[in-house]
């Protein structure tokens, strides 16, 4: 039933944002999981990032940037195995994950290290790799009622 005088909206097809302002820049971005994960999945070093930061060809030479920016998502803790996502991390879990990614060797080093180097080989050290850094208040989900 259409209520008098509704006007049809025309919807915009399904699309992603446009680069820009709105984006920080970013053009291409690419989801790092950086949490703690059986086997130290999300422990990143350069040698895990560098092949999100540089293309290279099938011979394995350097070509270009590969990803612009980066999302780094954490969903567990190892402390009691909190979950980020629905508010069970207490404050060391939020500790860990926060030293585990700023520390002095830490993930944020080991992207800046890749993007140094990927800048050395495609002589472009003054390139920059964006990051978006996703975190989770706690409690935020049931705190919604889910």
């Amino acid at each position: 039933m259409k209520v008098r005088g509704a006007k049809e909206v025309p919807l915009d097809p399904p699309s992603y944002p446009k680069p820009g302002k709105h984006t920080g820049g970013i053009n291409d971005m690419v989801l790092l999981y950086n949490g703690w994960y059986e086997g130290g999945k999300g422990d990143l070093s350069k040698d895990d990032i560098m092949p999100y930061i540089l293309y290279s060809d099938a011979s394995g030479q350097p070509q270009d940037w590969m990803y612009d920016g980066v999302l780094m998502l954490g969903l567990w803790t190892e402390h009691f195995g909190g979950d980020m996502g629905t508010g069970t991390t207490d404050l060391a879990g939020w500790q860990w994950y926060l030293d585990k990614t700023f520390a002095p060797e830490g993930d944020m080093h080991a992207l800046n290290e890749a993007t140094k180097e990927a800048g050395v080989l495609l002589n472009d050290r003054r390139h920059r790799t964006k990051v978006v850094l996703a975190l989770t208040p706690i409690g935020y989900w049931r705190w919604n009622g889910t």
